[in-house]
């Protein structure tokens, strides 16, 4: 077959169909027909191609580099998965009642949302808590005040930034706080916590090996800022007297592989 013909083969695809007919329809040239089609499809897959597990959704937020006061219809949004029913929830309900389940979904919610880069306003959170935005408030209020990290949309315009809860926990535990304690004073079961330790170590371990946030990132799936929240607490632990239980994770660590090795 001659060069013209594979030429022509080549753009019998959807791709090509759709860049021509946008280049019809909106009396673009090809190069223009072809950088709107492209910057379509980043769009699609980034709110588009979300597959989320059992028990998540897949929810629209506004990107936490949006001040509060803009028009939403003027911010930019995330796609971003959430985890609306978990083990934690159904534990709390059944041991101190709805109060205190709707409260750690509110919790592990805003959070959920921040570190996948959006933030979540108390009428999103009622939204999906089926629940009322006064409701959430009073929620929100009462979590901040046993010192638990809320990150909603109106908070952050005036704390900034702020750590993560999983890197708030892994701390506690550092500073010989009990799992009891823990988890009465972030709403976080055992599980949970000691799903936190491990990543914590992994992240140390890695550490210590010389990988970058970037590759570690790469290792582990963690996002690039709970890596780096965790490599700053390991360095932290070093310094400031917070070793013992540091060496303690990496010893359990380094005996656990022996076995499995």
């Amino acid at each position: 077959m001659d060069k013209d013909g594979i030429e022509r083969l080549v753009l019998k695809n959807g791709r090509e169909a759709i860049i021509a007919q946008i280049q019809k329809d909106f009396n673009l040239t090809r190069i223009l027909a072809t950088a709107h089609y492209e910057q379509m499809e980043k769009y699609f897959q980034e709110h588009m191609n979300l597959k989320p597990a059992s028990g998540q959704l897949c929810y629209e937020a506004v990107a936490k580099e949006e001040l509060p006061g803009k028009s939403i219809s003027q911010c930019i949004r995330k796609a971003v998965q959430l985890t609306l029913c978990h083990e934690d929830d159904l534990k709390a309900l059944k041991e101190k009642g709805l109060a205190e389940s709707r409260r750690k979904r509110i919790l592990r919610l805003a959070n959920e949302s921040q570190e996948q880069g959006a933030l979540l306003t108390h009428e999103d959170l009622a939204n999906i808590c089926c629940t009322s935005p006064s409701t959430v408030k009073r929620d929100t209020a009462k979590l901040r005040n046993e010192g638990c990290l809320v990150p909603t949309r109106g908070q952050m315009k005036d704390i900034g930034r702020g750590l993560s809860h999983k890197r708030k926990i892994v701390e506690m535990y550092l500073r010989n706080y009990q799992f009891t304690e823990i988890e009465l004073r972030m709403h976080h079961s055992a599980q949970s916590i000691a799903r936190y330790l491990k990543d914590f170590t992994q992240v140390a371990l890695l550490t210590l090996k010389g990988l970058d946030a970037d590759e570690i990132r790469l290792a582990t799936g963690l996002s690039q800022r709970l890596v780096e929240e965790y490599q700053n607490l390991y360095k932290e632990a070093r310094n400031n007297g917070m070793d013992t239980r540091l060496n303690e994770l990496l010893t359990q660590h380094s005996q656990k592989e022996k076995k499995r090795g």
